[in-house]
């Protein structure tokens, strides 16, 4: 791993088989791009959604973060390779995800701190406080609906019990999806055209000491795991049928994490549990062809960028240096996107994306550079 892994896991939970969910230290949470399911009708896309159209332009939206020249994350959006920050460097903020309504109205969630982490939205570049800074709190998730509402999912922090609350808020308005007993932890969302919310990640099991694979349809929980191995949920889709695709990470027996995806419950394991494999991001096209991104673990400890289509992993990276795969979309003529990050000679992250395998760099490597979310739109 890179000199600079720590700042890595600022953008994301490198998912283990041995988490610390009863930690009170501050998280930032896996940030795969939780768009709005099909329901925007080409114009919203992401991890968990097509995007873009079958015969016009498809702009591309990221999310993640730059850096300055003391190191301070910088919340940063692109289109189409433009940057845009949504913070001046003068406090740490992170960008987690994107979403892209029918107008075109750019969605970004994310983290400040004033000073403690404070879940925020930006829409076009206003921010939108949805939590109040007195305690931890961290959106890393977002959705538009077709009527214009707004959802976010994250954490909040629990000062009572000292966990983290699974929790998504609707218009700002927070709803807790557990009460702090135990951990919890919510990283993805997604909304179907009825108006269903879909929140993906994982819940404690007190019993066995690991955490289970969650999901909740309009706050009713179901869990993929039983807690007998750490498991845990990172990206979630809803295809025009109502089927509903997770993907995220189960443990081995070994201990290595299993890049696993879920349909309608049944579970696929994309590897073979000898080395470490992390499944950020899941998305369906619509031809029903499933596209899972995230990272192999190399012999000589570097990540390499992955993708899997219908569970065939294709490298984006080589191993000589560290790369992640953190977020996937795929148009309407099939063309698939992958963003993240690759390294430099210097171990530097470098804001990266794929089309169709050809890596696009967006940073040049001087500073901090990492992609979490991506959006695909005509608009």
């Amino acid at each position: 791993m890179p000199q600079d892994s720590e700042n890595r896991a600022l953008s994301k939970n490198f998912v283990t088989a041995t988490r610390q969910w009863q930690s009170t230290l501050p998280r930032i949470l896996p940030s795969t791009a939780l768009l709005l399911a099909l329901s925007l009708a080409g114009c919203g896309g992401g991890s968990g959604a097509s995007g873009g159209s079958a015969s016009g332009t498809t702009n591309i939206y990221l999310a993640g973060h730059t850096s300055n020249a003391s190191g301070t994350p910088i919340a940063t959006y692109w289109k189409n390779g433009a940057a845009t920050n949504l913070t001046d460097g003068t406090i740490f903020a992170l960008a987690d995800a994107i979403a892209v309504d029918s107008s075109g109205n750019v969605y970004v969630a994310g983290e400040t701190t004033t000073p403690q982490y404070t879940a925020v939205y930006w829409k076009n570049g206003a921010a939108t406080n949805l939590s109040d800074g007195t305690a931890p709190a961290y959106a890393s998730a977002i959705a538009v609906d077709s009527s214009g509402n707004v959802y976010a999912a994250g954490d909040t922090y629990n000062a009572a019990t000292h966990n983290y609350m699974a929790t998504y808020w609707k218009n700002g308005t927070a709803t807790n999806l557990t009460d702090g007993t135990s951990g919890a932890n919510a990283n993805a969302i997604v909304v179907d055209s009825t108006g269903n919310v879909y929140v993906a990640g994982d819940t404690y099991n007190a019993a066995t000491g690991n955490s289970m694979a969650t999901y909740w349809k309009n706050g009713t929980a179901t869990n993929l795991t039983d807690g007998t191995a750490s498991a845990g949920l990172t990206s979630i889709s809803i295809d025009t049928s109502g089927n509903v695709y997770v993907a995220g990470d189960t443990a081995g027996a070994s201990g290595f994490a299993i890049a696993t995806y879920w349909k309608n419950g049944a579970a696929t394991t994309l590897t073979d549990g000898t080395g470490n494999v992390y499944a950020y991001a899941i998305a369906v096209d619509s031809g029903g062809n499933v596209y899972v991104a995230g990272d192999t673990f190399s012999a000589s400890g570097n990540a390499i960028a992955t993708y899997w289509k219908n569970s065939t992993a294709t490298n984006l990276t080589d191993g000589t240096n560290y790369a992640d795969a953190n977020a996937i979309a795929v148009d309407g003529t099939g063309n698939v996107y992958v963003a993240g990050d690759t390294s430099n000679a210097s171990s530097s992250a470098i804001a990266t994306y794929w089309k169709n395998g050809t890596a696009n760099t967006l940073t040049d490597g001087t500073e901090h550079s990492v992609i979490d979310g991506i959006a695909l739109s005509s608009h």
